[in-house]
Order: structure tokens, then sequence, then C-alpha cells
């Protein structure tokens, strides 16, 4: 299993919305089995767009405040924020194709 930095409230400013480049921010948290099914597609990507985007963790459980925030009410979840905006949102369980298809939507607007 990888082991994607987890991102708290104090950190998400800095590391999230102020970002250099892309970042896929997975909300889940420990008693969440489909994200640990989901968690080889996520590294899968995440390895074939190294430099490109960034992918971390946010666990619901130790981070409330971010799910309220937007509005996650169930795991897994993925955000697409670039340049501190977010740009696309994958709710469920998702495949490899799914996620890639959702960066590949969005890396123009990193430009």
């Amino acid at each position: 299993m990888v082991d994607f930095p987890e991102v708290g409230e104090a950190r998400f400013q800095a590391e999230v919305l102020g970002a250099q480049i892309p970042v896929i921010v997975e909300f889940t948290n420990d008693g969440c089995g489909l994200c640990r099914v989901m968690e080889p597609a996520l590294a899968s990507v995440a390895q074939e767009y190294d430099g490109e985007v960034r992918v971390v963790k946010v666990d619901t459980d130790r981070s409330p405040d971010l799910a309220e925030r937007y509005n996650v009410r169930s795991v897994p979840q993925l955000f697409m924020f670039v340049g501190g905006e977010l740009k696309a949102r994958l709710l469920g369980m998702q495949t490899r194709g799914a996620m890639a298809q959702m960066i590949e939507a969005n890396l123009g607007d990193a430009a």
C-alpha cells in the first residue's frame, strides 16, 4: 500500500490550495474498505503523473472541518485542485481510468 501524505486543516492551505502543481485529495478514513480497494489504482495514477500531479489524503475523522467545508458525507471521494481552485470531484470508488480522465481533463488548467 502506498503511503500518501495526510494533510489536515493546518497544512491544507499551503499544501493543497497553495500548491504549484495540481493536487488530488482523497477524502478517506481508517474504516473505509473501498478506499483500500481503490488504493492500487490511485497509486498507479500517482506514479504515472508523478511531477505533474501530487496526491494527498484528508482523514475525515481527524479533519472534520475540511470534510464539512467540502461537503464530504461519504468516502472515498477524490477532489482535484488546480491553482487553489476545486476543478473536479469524483464520488465513491473509482477506476484508474476514471482518475486518469479527471486528471487529463484538468491538466490544461494548470498551464
